[in-house]
């Protein structure tokens, strides 16, 4: 290429870059001038749509409409209350599949914002009162396989223990003996696994440290809280 073409090559480069500029420049020009809508006012009350109650099944349905009739209080409340609860107990267990490729967890977020007195604890209370009555009945369903473990794993251990204290008072010959059965137990001791209770739920003020421990023990618990 000689240096006539060099030259001819580097203005087309130039022109088309400056083309690309004064195309970006109309772009954000007509971003600028676009009409936006005014917006809301905030603190201004506008009628909102019901919660729409049909589509909870039957059985939640009739119990969401009985609590809120019982209670005086939006169906709202009650049929929020009666996802969370529901949340607890598929989340981290139950996947959706919208469609293929987009697949989600059964997770909610929920809040239920009311004025002060409007009976938010009591219908909170209906509502996962059978959350917290199943989370006791699996932790006693649980408890005599974790007594068993963990008298099975203390045992092992102990026995560990009187090993070493064995060995330490041998000569030498016996104490390379002993030591290997010692190592033999405690292989014994660490295969034994003590189940954590079972729970489906953590305190609203659980701290951050305890909540990282009991994640990472139970993979997904669900924060339920009356308060604000």
């Amino acid at each position: 290429m000689n240096r006539a073409d060099r030259e001819h090559s580097r203005s087309a480069r130039l022109l088309c870059s400056i083309a690309a500029h004064g195309e970006a420049l109309a772009a954000l020009e007509a971003a600028e001038q676009r009409t936006w809508s005014e917006p809301t006012p905030l603190g201004e009350n506008s009628t909102l749509p019901g919660f729409p109650v049909d589509a909870l099944p039957r059985w939640l349905r009739d119990q969401v409409v009985a609590l809120a009739e019982f209670t005086q209080t939006p169906p709202d409340m009650a049929a929020t209350m009666g996802l969370a609860a529901l949340s607890t107990t598929a989340g981290g267990r139950v996947h959706f599949q919208i469609r293929p490729g987009w697949v989600e967890q059964a997770n909610l977020y929920l809040v239920c914002a009311m004025p002060p007195a409007s009976r938010k604890s009591d219908v909170f209370a209906a509502m996962t009162a059978p959350i917290y009555r199943i989370e006791d009945e699996l932790a006693q369903q649980a408890k005599p396989a974790i007594i068993e473990a963990q008298t099975a794993k203390e045992t092992a251990e102990a026995e560990v223990g009187a090993l070493l204290a064995k060995a330490r008072k041998s000569d030498s010959v016996d104490r390379e003996h002993l030591v290997a059965e010692a190592t033999a137990a405690r292989m014994l001791a660490d295969e034994i696994h003590v189940p954590p209770a079972p729970r489906l739920t953590v305190s609203g003020d659980i701290t951050p440290e305890p909540l990282t421990h009991l994640l990472a023990t139970h993979r997904c618990l669900a924060a339920l809280s009356p308060r604000r």
